[in-house]
């Protein structure tokens, strides 16, 4: 059952956001809290990291939203590497969603700095 909770208390598991996701959730989402799916989210090291949906609720946040639904995150996941995006997001002084803010990148550069970068994570991780 979705919860409500402020978006600033939402630590994000993610350096960017790709713009052309942002176009594609702000021509479906309104100020209706029916209009979106839960975020999904994580108690981690004693943070509440978004695990999913950084984009629906980066654009939640800037349509002046104050809190959003959120769920419980269940699925079987390797959280030793959300941990790892979290530091990543730390050492960039990414505590809340609106610290994406500059940070919306074009296809090509999303993939390059964000895609390829977790994708190198996952392959190092798989070596162990």
């Amino acid at each position: 059952m979705p919860l409500l909770k402020p978006i600033s208390s939402l630590q994000p598991s993610q350096l960017y956001i790709s713009e052309e996701k942002l176009a594609a959730v702000n021509t479906k989402l309104t100020n209706d809290i029916n209009s979106y799916d839960p975020i999904p989210i994580k108690l981690l090291d004693k943070k509440i990291v978004i695990t999913d949906g950084h984009t629906r609720l980066y654009a939640l946040n800037k349509l002046g939203i104050k809190k959003a639904k959120v769920i419980w995150d269940e699925d079987e996941l390797n959280w030793d590497l959300y941990k790892v995006c979290v530091k990543w997001c730390l050492s960039e002084k990414i505590t809340t969603i609106s610290d994406l803010d500059g940070r919306i990148l074009n296809r090509t550069d999303y993939q390059k700095l964000w895609i390829d970068r977790c994708e190198r994570m996952w392959t190092d991780h798989s070596k162990l």
